[in-house]
């Protein structure tokens, strides 16, 4: 699962329509669409939480936030 803030960008359990919607997307029109928030104009990147689990026991493994930036 990816989430931007309190808003879920990607999930395992997303029906297959809203998946390949956004799959179809640039990350950044995804993030903006979901918040109904425009993009921070003070700062050219989000942070983004993953929550990932091993294939084999599923269970669940840490994983470091991303730094997305969509401005340069």
């Amino acid at each position: 699962m990816i989430s931007c803030g309190v808003s879920m960008i990607y999930a395992f359990f997303m029906n297959k329509e809203k998946k390949s919607e956004r799959m179809g997307k640039k990350l950044s029109e995804v993030i903006t669409s979901i918040s109904k928030q425009p993009l921070p104009t003070d700062k050219n990147h989000v942070i983004l939480e993953i929550c990932a689990s091993r294939l084999e026991d599923d269970e669940e493994v840490d994983v470091p936030f991303v730094k997305y930036n969509f401005r340069e």
